[in-house]
């Protein structure tokens, strides 16, 4: 009794069969709403309801949020980095010219960023990345020559086109039934997919879209949306009963028609009302500011959905420069962030992972800067003793200057001076002052390295220059200016 109860509420009940093609797949779908659509509020005692497109392309709030992640994610780079046995990592790149076939890192690289047919890279990662948070999940095709072996390219199945997925009752998927655009029907097993979304929510194989979170809310912003809309195509300004005596159905009629032809409508607000009847006002009947804090608290609810800053959408309303500011940093590391991290671990586990190993790929997130030129400024300054000169030019798509011990080396961070330079053993010497002189009279003098040694001033040259400077600084020009 237990078992079929439990049945019927749409969850697998131990001993039950193997989900298969005439047994329902079990926890994933709820019997009580479709696959990937939000129930609304009724209307004139229909149902009504919307798929997670429609509400996407519908709800200007969600369509904000979801494009702030989807284009910023879109936009970054990928890079693939292997690690040697020392763990140093290198980049690999499958975007400059080999002499000879590449490697099967550098494939992959050339792989995930250049997507197959005329698909811009933007908007191959973009559709992906607005799959995953709309839909709950995305869908990668591998595209094998002659069926196994390394991929030759990848394609995005559009989650409509998947007919039917077939898992197990703890989430393990057996194989996915995609329709083509010729109508015929696939079969694609694990190893030929990339899975966003793959087990990673509470129960089941399958992801959750970040719509059914704020599921009430959508519906009661779409409600009370229609109301306005409704109530501003049947208004008639002014608003109120006109009372007619001894008219019949068809008089009635008529005057229904001219009063709303007349004086319906945002239009014709303001009208003069002229007739023979007598006319009864009455106030409006929605609070439109109740109305409009609804709306307000909708807002900021699929912002928190989406994990977005109400500012970043454009919710200005407790808005400051500084908050702002330091909002739009929160964004791109709590916002994008964890959005980056998901599609590089997917990355990692169902398609690098399985081809070659101590390689991993990374959202490069510091191309957020690349707008803000006085925040990169200050980046590169501090990390002088980390990148080169010719590693910031080729960051900043300059050519390299390449002059070796100088450009192609870090910089210590006091003295800027290059790091070779500054390790390089300084033996000391000691020569005699200028205009000889006794041992007293010696300047002892710290060579740094041989290649700069005449470029040093003996202290009393050093004492000849800082003379001759404040002599400068005093003289005047005549203007009376110093």
């Amino acid at each position: 009794m237990i078992a079929e109860v439990v049945r019927g509420l749409g969850f697998k009940a131990f001993g039950d069969p193997m989900p298969s093609p005439g047994v329902p797949r079990g926890m994933s779908y709820s019997p009580g709403v479709s696959p990937g659509r939000i129930r609304l509020v009724a209307s004139q005692g229909r149902a009504r309801e919307r798929t997670y497109r429609e509400v996407y392309g519908t709800n200007p709030f969600v369509f904000a949020a979801c494009n702030y992640v989807a284009r910023g994610i879109g936009r970054l780079p990928l890079h693939l980095i292997q690690l040697d046995a020392a763990g140093e990592k290198t980049r690999i790149r499958g975007d400059v010219p080999s002499p000879g076939p590449y490697s099967t890192a550098a494939s992959i690289d050339r792989l995930l960023n250049q997507p197959a047919g005329r698909i811009s890279r933007s908007a191959f990662w973009s559709s992906t990345v607005r799959s995953r948070m709309i839909l709950g999940n995305a869908l990668w095709e591998l595209k094998r020559p002659g069926g196994g072996g390394m991929p030759s390219s990848v394609v995005q199945v559009p989650m409509s086109a998947v007919e039917h997925i077939q898992e197990d009752s703890w989430g393990n998927i057996a194989y996915y039934r995609v329709r083509r655009p010729n109508n015929q029907i696939d079969t694609l097993f694990p190893d030929d997919v990339v899975h966003f979304g793959l087990a990673n929510e509470i129960e089941g194989g399958m992801g959750a879209s970040l719509l059914e979170s704020c599921s009430a809310t959508l519906a009661l912003h779409d409600a009370v949306l229609r109301h306005l809309l409704a109530y501003m195509e049947n208004s008639a300004t002014p608003s109120g009963s006109l009372y007619v005596e001894r008219a019949g159905k068809e008089r009635m009629k008529e005057i229904r028609e001219i009063v709303s032809e007349l004086y319906a409508s945002p239009e014709n607000a303001g009208r003069i009302l002229v007739t023979s009847g007598k006319w009864q006002p009455h106030s409006d009947s929605p609070d439109h500011a109740k109305l409009v804090e609804l709306i307000k608290e909708s807002r900021i609810e699929i912002a928190a959905a989406f994990q977005i800053p109400p500012p970043i959408l454009g919710l200005l309303e407790n808005a400051i420069r500084a908050n702002v500011k330091e909002l739009r940093e929160q964004f791109g590391r709590d916002g994008m962030g964890p959005w980056a991290a998901e599609m590089e671990d997917e990355i990692d586990a169902q398609v690098i992972r399985p081809l070659v190993p101590f390689v991993n790929c990374a959202f490069q997130m510091a191309e957020q800067l690349r707008p803000d030129i006085e925040a990169r400024a200050l980046v590169y300054q501090r990390l002088m003793h980390i990148y080169s000169i010719d590693e910031i030019r080729r960051m900043e798509d300059k050519e390299p200057l390449n002059i070796t011990g100088v450009t192609d080396v870090p910089w210590v961070a006091s003295g800027a001076m290059p790091l070779p330079l500054a390790a390089k053993p300084k033996p000391a010497t000691v020569r005699p002052a200028p205009g000889g002189g006794g041992p007293g009279d010696q300047a002892r003098i710290v060579d740094f390295a041989d290649d700069v040694e005449q470029a040093l001033l003996t202290l009393n040259q050093a004492a000849s220059v800082m003379t001759i400077a404040d002599n400068l600084a005093s003289a005047d020009n005549g203007n009376g200016h110093h």
